[in-house]
């Protein structure tokens, strides 16, 4: 039999987790006809070969070019908007030939600028040195010694002083902007918000060069907020004391692990600026190196280090003997940085004041409501899973005052983050447990996805190094977890809330992050043409901005969006895209990168693809794999491999995916009993296409009746496990009642999908085949026609799903006495599945061997030995139920007899 109701309705949780080049084809075209570039990319840049594009930001896209004359790599920054007028190309070329005054070991040089045209519009460029390698930010992630550490950035004061000494600020510095080679030399690179010190600014008057009011040498009037010193913040002149300022919190960051001045927004970022940070004593942080970064981080500028000269020369005397000394003597062993300190100077933390007790939020424990009861009296399935669900809010809401209670030995500022972020928790939690206590079968069916969707309580470490991602993480997991239960408008109330928060509204990746979450919604609710250009205007805003992360996220979501509306060229271009991105993202996103597969997979299933589908799924599933990937990411992509495996064929292979999931030796995992019945029907449908009819029926039996108990007749997944059983009921010769078992279920698949929905074809097709079966083949015959017609309609003639249906047809055209035709329709099924399905596909054989008997009854006994002789050789290598395969080796055998 080859009509399955395919179960993989488990895909959208993957959509949804607790977290190459389409730039070179059209995706290319719109970034650059949207930031700047216009049209396609350029191949040349003034005498420069592009080689391809490194990355973009705001002021314009950076790509790698060769240069002939020199022959050389250089970089090449085009940027954005060149050629307005003729006073502002004089600006350009006045600010570049002031950056490439800086000639420097610790500087990224300038070799060039000038204007091009493209697309009929004058660009403006800057070549600069090509440094292959990373940022000081990922070389610190891998954790650094205190000598590390210093080396580094006494190279980087060295290149800011020698930019001061050229009249040059650079008005930005922090990690991501000191590039390391390959072999770790430093350079302080993205001089794009340079500015002027009065005395180049003096001469800069004095040449009459147009310089804006504020002396910028910028497209754009400010730097990064958590790195900018209070002047600059406020608006004020700036002088190099304010690069110190960023210099001294970027050199705290790498010492402490996180920066040192945080707030909700950038008021009171600003408004902790006003005193100094906490300094506590660790192995990276002698008390020279305190001394420094105390003097550095003070409120005035002239109360900082009088040059960037005397910084270094402070940084180049700290002294790390004495303190691998005491290590020594002590034989302590200290981890990591804040988070694991031994010692603490009393006399340089206060401490933490006292703070309030948990709110009720994470103080109230589970109950069972009258309505929650009435249901589990129901729902034996339900009954089974509800202590232990209970058990785990519990936990999580025990956990969740700990963690409270640890918050209270913080420092203030990292207190109250910490709490702010358990506070979203704890209305996660709430949101759930209203959600419980209403009683409604399909929310306490879902129940264990609802509890995993829970925010995660690390994200509330005090740690972290944004400063406000943990209570981000946690608000956005809440939506998700009501998004997951079908309550698609709470979710949006609450991400959109979020979206107003002023500290959201000044935090680009925060807005972007919530507005990848806001159109995910858009799709889940079914408007997809308005979803789709918002997620492309998320991508091109984040590539534009260089945020890689962000980027990956909306292309990812796009991919889904191309599987979801059948679009594969789509999903192909967006997939690349993503790639391109994750590339960028380090550590490695093997989460992001598992999801945009299994979406690509997905896209490819829809379309028919099916070799393309399993090659992709199986680079899922390696990426899901992955540590730290959930592992509800990875068990839904093994379902859904074991689903591909199946329809490509090979359905021993899928059946043993089947049972890893589901009969484990070791505890069962917490399930939903919604995800059960997925299961259940899949693991049927592996069996059933073995020929293994009883494992089909009790498997089929299983899921409808955990189905009917869990989730109630009219759920589209009770409708689909009832209409499997029916088939396997057909097979097993009780065709009557397989008939009346599959009549309701039909129409409630039809009131749920319509009339012309794929499924409701094949079963319709499933319907002629259970009246051929009891012997009503004209019957049959015009219920498989209509089922033909619709299924052509819907996915086209070529799909493999086609060929299924013919195969039905041909079989009951030839039982109604039209051998002929019925013969020429299975020959037309054969060729509809070779060429749809991979090579010995178990679907193929099957049609081979009915094919036969067929030309057995004709008399054409070579073609019908050829035919079988092919089949079991498939069902063999196949491993399909011995028992069929004998019953088609004796007919080999008694045709050979015969000869």
């Amino acid at each position: 039999m080859s009509i399955a109701m395919r179960a993989v309705s488990t895909v959208d949780a993957l959509l949804r987790p607790a977290e190459h080049g389409l730039e070179s084809d059209d995706g290319l075209g719109t970034l650059h006809e949207r930031f700047g570039a216009g049209g396609i990319p350029p191949t040349t840049i003034g005498r420069y070969l592009v080689a391809g594009r490194l990355g973009a930001g705001g002021l314009g896209i950076v790509y790698r070019a060769f240069d002939p004359v020199l022959s050389r790599y250089v970089a090449i920054k085009v940027l954005k908007g060149g050629g307005d007028s003729a006073d502002r190309d004089v600006r350009l070329l006045r600010e570049a030939q002031v950056l490439a005054r800086i000639r420097h070991p610790h500087v990224v040089e300038v070799f060039d600028v000038g204007f091009f045209e493209h697309h009929g519009v004058s660009r403006f460029f800057v070549a600069m040195e090509l440094l292959e390698g990373h940022d000081l930010s990922q070389w610190l992630a891998h954790g650094r010694s205190l000598e590390e550490i210093r080396g580094a950035f006494l190279a980087a004061a060295e290149g800011l002083a020698a930019a001061h000494a050229q009249g040059l600020l650079h008005r930005d510095f922090k990690p991501s902007n000191v590039l390391m080679s390959e072999d770790d030399t430093v350079k302080v690179a993205d001089f794009g918000l340079a500015a002027m010190t009065q005395e180049l600014r003096a001469e800069a008057e004095d040449s009459g060069w147009p310089i804006d009011g504020s002396g910028t040498l910028s497209l754009r009037p400010g730097g990064t907020l958590p790195y900018m010193s209070p002047e600059q913040h406020r608006g004020e002149p700036l002088g190099p004391a304010s690069d110190q300022f960023a210099f001294c919190v970027s050199l705290y960051e790498a010492v402490y692990g996180r920066r040192p001045f945080e707030g909700r927004d950038g008021r009171a970022i600003l408004a902790a600026k006003a005193s100094e940070p906490t300094l506590l004593r660790t192995p990276l942080a002698p008390a020279s190196m305190r001394r420094l970064l105390a003097r550095g981080l003070r409120p005035r500028a002239e109360d900082r280090f009088s040059s960037m000269e005397a910084l270094h020369e402070a940084l180049a005397s700290v002294n790390a003997s004495s303190w691998r000394s005491w290590l020594a003597v002590t034989g302590a062993v200290i981890v990591g940085a804040i988070t694991a300190v031994a010692t603490i100077d009393l006399d340089e933390q206060a401490m933490a004041p006292s703070c309030a007790s948990p709110p009720a939020s994470l103080a109230q424990t589970s109950t069972t409501t009258p309505e929650i009861e009435a249901v589990l009296a129901d729902s034996p399935p339900l009954a089974r899973a509800w202590p232990a669900m209970l058990e785990a809010l519990d936990d999580y809401a025990v956990e969740l005052r700990r963690r409270w209670d640890v918050a209270c030995s913080l420092a203030e500022v990292e207190r109250e983050r910490a709490q702010r972020c358990l506070m979203r928790c704890g209305e996660g939690l709430t949101a759930l447990r209203e959600l419980l206590d209403a009683g409604e079968r399909e929310t306490l069916a879902l129940g264990w996805s609802l509890v995993r969707a829970l925010p995660d309580v690390q994200a509330c470490d005090p740690d972290r190094s944004e400063p406000r991602s943990g209570e981000l993480d946690a608000t956005i997991a809440g939506a998700r977890m009501l998004a997951t239960a079908g309550r698609l408008a709470a979710a949006r109330e609450i991400l959109q809330a979020e979206r107003a928060e002023p500290a959201v509204r000044e935090d680009p990746r925060a807005r972007r992050d919530l507005d990848i979450e806001l159109a995910e919604l858009l799709a889940l609710e079914g408007h997809h043409t308005q979803a789709k250009p918002e997620l492309e205007r998320i991508y091109f805003e984040a590539v534009s901005e260089n945020d890689a992360l962000g980027a990956s996220r909306a292309a990812v979501w796009l991919v889904a969006q191309g599987y979801r509306t059948g679009d594969v060229e789509g999903a192909r271009q967006w997939s690349r895209a993503a790639q391109t991105q994750l590339e960028r993202v380090q550590p490695r996103h093997y989460e992001l990168e598992a999801m945009a597969a299994h979406n690509l997979a997905l896209a490819h299933l829809g379309a028919g693809e099916l070799v393309e589908s399993l090659a992709i799924i199986r680079t899922a599933l390696e990426h899901a794999s992955a540590p730290g990937v959930p592992t509800s990411i990875r068990r839904a992509t093994q379902q859904v491999y074991a689903e591909i495996l199946m329809l490509n064929g090979r359905p021993a292979e899928a059946l043993a995916i089947h049972l890893d999931l589901l009969h484990t030796d070791q505890a069962p995992p917490q399930r939903d009993p919604l995800a059960a019945v997925v299961d259940l029907q899949s693991l049927g449908n592996a069996r059933m296409t073995l020929h293994d009819l009883d494992g089909a029926w009790a498997a089929y039996g299983d899921a409808l009746e955990t189905g009917r108990s869990v989730l109630g007749l009219d759920h589209p997944d009770t409708a689909a496990a009832c209409i499997s059983f029916a088939w396997v009921q057909g097979d097993r010769g009780q065709t009557e009642e397989g008939l009346a078992l599959l009549a309701p279920c039909l129409q409630r698949l039809i009131d749920s999908l319509g009339e012309e929905h794929p499924h409701v074809a094949l079963t319709r097709a499933m319907q002629g085949r259970l009246e051929s079966q009891a012997g009503r083949p004209d019957e049959a015959v015009r219920l498989l026609e209509a089922a033909l017609a619709s299924l052509e309609r819907s996915v086209g003639e070529s799909h493999y799903a086609v060929g299924d249906v013919l195969h039905e047809l041909g079989l009951a055209r030839a039982s109604a006495g039209d051998g002929i035709t019925g013969r020429a329709t299975l020959e037309h099924a054969l060729r509809v599945r070779r060429a749809a399905l991979p090579s010995g596909h178990v679907s193929e054989a099957e049609t081979m061997a009915e094919l036969a008997r067929l030309e057995l009854e004709a008399g054409e006994r070579e073609a019908a030995r050829e035919h079988l002789v092919a089949a079991l050789e498939i069902f063999e290598d196949r491993e399909l139920e011995a028992s069929y395969v004998a019953r088609w080796r004796e007919r080999l055998q008694a045709l050979d007899a015969s000869r």
